[in-house]
């Protein structure tokens, strides 16, 4: 059996690379599924704003989604042997302040961003331009309330770099987890009538999906080289991973037939199957499926050897398993500005 050290194995980085490169695009092969046209109502602000939206809202979801993986992690290695866990769990914590800065830095460029969209053909954006957007639309107070949180997850992470476990990780996780919450009511359940039952459905879908991508792509990037602390961490993670599975497949299945039933004048299958909103919710099943398969063969095949402290393929088939995931990532963020028909 391998020991565990306390010098931290070297981070490894595929995970890391394939999941942003997957993100992105999973974002541009859904631009290239709808038509870039303004909001209805609203004048056209360019291709320019068009695109970076949702490339900055990806950036944005990717930021979210590290802060949250690398706060889980003392969870899942256990505060029974910091001898052992703080050598990863320190550099750990500093990643998670950089990664909450990014998030808290990326709601207000979408914020710019999206003031743009709404002003329209204005060519410049002062104050005044983005107070009467926060004030007049609801996706601009989400941003800003998002940017606020992750700023505080932020400062709550910088004392636990000073303070180690002592600041908790459970309220970490919380905040940053409560920070996700703000910019899904602002999307299409908020338009349904029965928007309270989709609100909390995508809600439950997006802090599901954030737990679980950023847990898995946590573990592969600082405990893949630790046999020792992965055994311990992946068991633990690996039950979070069915049931985050389980919880974003049915929320994600109930968002789409919501969606898609909601349109009086086209037909289910016609929706479902003509448009450009149905082929990406297609393409986010088609993505939904291939990760379990991948998760299947993790918790079947690999995990065993890698509880054994065995040599294992862990990195090759998270760092697939995490690139897949971006991909839907990426096709969730302009499913989210598009319309069903």
């Amino acid at each position: 059996m391998a020991e565990a050290t306390r010098t931290p194995a070297p981070a490894r980085y595929p995970a890391l690379i394939t999941g942003v490169t997957g993100a992105v695009l999973g974002t541009l092969i859904g631009l290239s599924v709808v038509s870039l046209t303004p909001i209805p109502g609203l004048a056209d602000p360019g291709p320019v704003v068009l695109v970076a939206i949702p490339l900055v809202r990806t950036l944005l979801n990717i930021a979210a989604v590290a802060t949250i993986g690398l706060s889980l992690l003392p969870v899942l290695l256990g505060y029974d042997r910091p001898d052992l866990t703080e050598p990863v769990l320190r550099p750990a914590r500093r990643a998670a302040v950089a990664a909450a800065l990014v998030w808290s830095a990326g709601a207000l460029v979408l914020l710019l961003l999206q003031t743009a969209e709404y002003r329209g053909s204005a060519e410049t954006i002062d104050m005044a331009d983005v107070s009467d957007y926060v004030t007049t639309v609801g996706a601009g107070k989400a941003l800003l309330i998002v940017a606020g949180l992750a700023f505080l997850h932020c400062v709550l992470g910088v004392l636990a770099v000073r303070r180690g476990e002592r600041v908790p990780a459970e309220a970490r996780i919380g905040l940053a987890l409560f920070a996700l919450l703000p910019l899904p009511i602002t999307g299409h359940s908020s338009t349904w009538e029965y928007h309270d039952y989709t609100t909390i459905s995508i809600e439950l879908h997006v802090m599901a999906a954030a737990a679980w991508v950023g847990g898995l792509a946590t573990l592969a990037v600082l405990l893949a080289g630790n046999r020792g602390l992965l055994a311990t961490a992946l068991p633990r993670f690996s039950k979070l991973a069915g049931v985050s599975l389980f919880v974003v497949a049915g929320t994600g299945l109930f968002n789409a037939i919501v969606e898609l039933l909601a349109q009086p004048a086209m037909p289910f299958l016609e929706a479902a199957f003509g448009t450009p909103y149905g082929w990406l919710v297609i393409g986010k099943m088609v993505c939904l499926a291939a990760i379990a398969v991948f998760g299947a063969r993790m918790r079947w095949r690999l995990l065993p050897a890698i509880a054994a402290h065995k040599k294992s393929a862990f990195v090759t088939w998270a760092a697939a398993e995490v690139a897949v995931m971006g991909v839907a990532f990426g096709l969730a963020v302009v499913l989210a500005r598009s319309p069903v028909s």
